[in-house]
């Protein structure tokens, strides 16, 4: 999706609002916008579209046994982990990762 400078006149307290929502969440106020925007009009994002299928993929994680789930990297990467079962319990660590096509 192709991206665009735009100037919106804003409230000075709805861009401090937008502000700590943005900083809460570990993301920029454009990003934030974008994605309430986004929902607002029901389009579908590319981070959306990332978001729905790491949901998917970790209620099937949550399926299997000894896999666990350490954090999302970003958008488009989760970091997984499994357990080997051996004498010193060694772990293995997956990093799933979507790239646009």
């Amino acid at each position: 999706m192709q991206k665009s400078v735009y100037s919106l006149v804003l409230m000075d307290d709805v861009v401090a609002e937008i502000d700590r929502l943005a900083y809460a969440e570990g993301v920029s106020r454009s990003n934030l916008v974008n994605r309430i925007l986004a929902e607002y009009a029901s389009l579908t994002t590319p981070q959306s579209r990332s978001k729905d299928i790491f949901d998917h993929l970790q209620q099937a994680l949550n399926l299997a046994d000894g896999v666990f789930k350490l954090q999302n990297g970003s958008d488009a990467q989760l970091l997984v982990r499994s357990a080997v079962r051996y004498k010193y319990n060694p772990s293995v660590r997956y990093s799933i990762e979507l790239f646009p096509y």
